[in-house]
Order: C-alpha cells, then structure tokens, then sequence
C-alpha cells in the first residue's frame, strides 16, 4: 500500500470496514499501522520457524495490536475478543483476528 486511499480501498475491498468505503477518514498513520502490522506478523510467522527475524518490526507489529481497542463477546459457546469500531484501526484488528483464526486451523497458537 502506498497510500491512505488504497489502503481504505484494499480494507472495504475485503470487509474489513464497518462504513461504506469514503465514509471512514483513513490517514497516513493508520497506512503506517497497517504496514506495521503486516511487518509485524512476517517477523512473527519468521519467529516460530526458528529463522532470522527482525525483531524491531515484532516489537511495532505489538505496538500496532497494543492500539485496538476490543470487547469481550460472551456467548453460551464461549467468549471471543472482538476488534471495536469501523475505522482502519477497527479494520487492522479485524484483520488480525482472522489471520489468528486460519493460524488455529494450523496447529497455530503459542509454541
């Protein structure tokens, strides 16, 4: 991504935002976040393999997860932490989770 527009694009283009696309401001920060985050979970899937990683971009990518603010949604099967609002930063932690969903499907989860 190389700019806030495309970023919004790319995250309505995948149902990641809660507003119609041009309704929810996404600004250079949020383009910073978002490459942060993805930086973030390549040094991490990098990590558990026991290969060389940068850990400067682990360390922002959790900075990044550290910005989302969630809630407990509770439910007779349990409870899940649901990324809150529909702006980018509610669109990254929806991103997030559900790269964490596809990682349970692989044996994901804490080594």
């Amino acid at each position: 991504m190389t700019t806030p527009q495309r970023l919004e694009s790319w995250l309505d283009a995948h149902g990641l935002l809660d507003e119609p696309e041009g309704r929810v401001a996404v600004t250079a920060d949020d383009l910073q976040a978002a490459s942060d985050l993805r930086d973030g979970l390549r040094a991490w899937l990098l990590a558990r393999q026991r290969l060389d990683y940068d850990a400067s971009a682990l360390h922002h990518g959790r900075e990044v997860r550290a910005r989302v603010r969630l809630h407990v949604d509770l439910s007779a099967d349990g409870a899940n932490l649901e990324p809150v609002g529909g702006d980018a930063c509610g669109a990254l932690g929806r991103l997030e989770r559900v790269w964490r969903m596809g990682l349970r499907g692989f044996g994901g989860g804490r080594r």
